[in-house]
């Protein structure tokens, strides 16, 4: 069941100056609710890119409003905005972003580093992180020794670890085979039915098909807002 908005996006633009100016993203608008999986899909050059920069508060809209886990990115100082960056979003990112020095749990821990915990407890909270994503038996593996569908599942132990609002996942397959891919996103429809708010980014219809909604951009604006018709199972429940 779903909630109150996580995210909501009003009239936002965005304009990168030139010469020549550079209009990336005009009058998007749609919001996400708590439980949601949403799916943001487009084709290259589409604006998708500048999107998640918004919406993982790595960047400001050049007009209209943004608000995630109830704070206005646009009016907010550049301290509390990273304060929403770490506190709220979860990301996982498609080259995984793991340090190579460190083992899985460790990996997982800096998902906490600025949380003001002693590495212990960290260390604790990654250890349930990996559990949740069905590799605690790795956690002493460093990414070297891991397969890209392993790698990818710690980086996505790391993004929940912090127990964020929303989980942002960029292209989260892109870097998988077939069989390592469907078998993460399996794991995003687990997380998703135990309740978590994540939006998917990515240019593969197929992965877009299989999501419960899809927010379609093209030439930078919303074409297309489209909400899947639910199951017998999802029914029933």
């Amino acid at each position: 069941m779903t909630g109150s908005d996580v995210l909501r996006l009003d009239a936002v633009g965005k304009e990168y100056p030139g010469p020549p100016v550079t209009r990336a993203l005009s009058e998007v608008t749609f919001s996400v609710r708590t439980g949601e999986y949403v799916g943001v899909v487009g084709p290259s050059g589409s604006g998708k890119s500048t999107l998640l920069n918004l919406v993982g508060a790595l960047d400001r809209p050049s007009e209209g409003r943004i608000v995630i886990d109830g704070h206005d990115t646009s009016t907010v100082s550049d301290r509390q905005l990273s304060a929403v960056r770490c506190r709220s979003i979860g990301f996982v990112f498609q080259s995984f972003n793991l340090v190579d020095g460190l083992d899985a749990v460790d990996n997982v821990a800096l998902g906490l580093l600025y949380a003001g915990e002693s590495t212990a407890s960290r260390r604790r909270r990654a250890m349930t992180a990996l559990e949740r994503v069905g590799l605690s038996h790795r956690s002493d593996h460093r990414p070297s020794r891991l397969s890209g569908g392993e790698r990818q599942r710690v980086a996505i132990a790391r993004a929940l670890v912090s127990d964020p609002a929303l989980l942002l996942a960029d292209e989260p397959t892109g870097n998988l085979d077939t069989q390592n891919g469907d078998a993460v996103l399996e794991l995003f429809d687990e997380l998703h039915r135990e309740g978590a708010t994540i939006v998917l980014i990515t240019h593969d219809p197929q992965v877009a098909g299989r999501l419960p909604r899809t927010v379609a951009i093209r030439d930078g604006h919303v074409c297309s807002d489209v909400t899947a018709a639910p199951t017998a199972a999802e029914v029933s429940a």
